[in-house]
């Protein structure tokens, strides 16, 4: 069981640690956009998806 529990939370953590390199590849290309506001709304969406992949891994019961 704890095996299990230790498999889940590994690929927990792998999963956000995905999610924020995800994130911050977004933010890198956000300033190519041409248009202020699309580039705004685009680092916007990136930090918000940013945090909630620094929120600590959540693993099922």
């Amino acid at each position: 069981m704890a095996e299990e529990r230790d498999v889940q939370h590994e690929a927990a953590r792998a999963a956000a640690g995905a999610r924020k390199a995800i994130a911050e590849r977004i933010r890198k290309l956000a300033p190519g956009v041409e248009k202020d506001v699309d580039a705004q709304i685009i680092r916007d969406l990136a930090e918000a998806y940013a945090d909630l992949a620094a929120e600590p891994p959540r693993v099922r019961s």
